[in-house]
């Protein structure tokens, strides 16, 4: 679901609610796998079996792996989640996320980046704003 959509449907304030729930159950999961790693490396038997060893050495790996993109996917969305946040004041009245979303497409040539047309429902004013957010 891209941001207009989850906008449209949930409402600017739902919305953002749900996506740093979102980003913040990606940095526990990091945090979690790089416990696990830092278990595993205590654990680690050099003088054991081999095949011992070797599993070991292969969950640090994929915890370590898994823990790293799940830290660079936190600080994905948080980045896109508070630009975007930013550019919901409305110029006219500042009011602070009470928009409608009008319009919405992807910028061309360009397959991540997405444009929406915001319109405050305070005062009806209009504006377009671009988000990173996939």
């Amino acid at each position: 679901m891209t941001a207009a959509q989850g906008i449209s449907k949930y409402g600017f304030r739902s919305w953002y609610e749900r996506e740093l729930i979102l980003c913040h159950s990606y940095l526990v999961t990091g945090v979690l796998c790089f416990v696990l790693v830092m278990m595993l490396v205590e654990q680690m038997d050099w003088r054991g079996p081999w095949l011992m060893m070797l599993l070991t050495l292969g969950g640090i790996a994929v915890a370590g792996v898994l823990g790293g993109g799940a830290f660079q996917r936190y600080i994905q969305i948080l980045g896109g989640v508070i630009a975007l946040g930013e550019k919901c004041v409305c110029a006219q009245c500042r009011t602070y996320g009470v928009v409608n979303v009008l319009a919405s497409g992807r910028i061309e040539h360009d397959p991540q980046p997405q444009w929406m047309r915001l319109q405050c429902r305070k005062c009806g004013h209009q504006w377009q704003v671009s988000s990173a957010l996939p």
